[in-house]
């Protein structure tokens, strides 16, 4: 594989993950919002899951990248 293409490649990666990250929350809360009309549970709900788990990737890839030397 050229340098040029692997340059691509991550770009490619963050970009799928964005495409099926935002189908699958649409649904969710598609799904959800209805159950609780007053307010947007569901919008609320996927929010919550989301940022806990981008929190726990962050803390996955900083013991990896940052992990004490012995």
């Amino acid at each position: 594989m050229s340098t040029a293409a692997a340059g691509w490649l991550p770009a490619l990666a963050v970009a799928a993950g964005g495409a099926l990250g935002s189908l699958l929350r649409w649904r969710i809360a598609a799904w959800l919002n209805p159950h609780f009309q007053p307010f947007a549970l569901g919008t609320l709900g996927v929010n919550c899951v989301g940022g806990l788990l981008i929190g726990l990737c962050l803390v996955a890839v900083l013991a990896l990248v940052v992990a004490p030397q012995p």
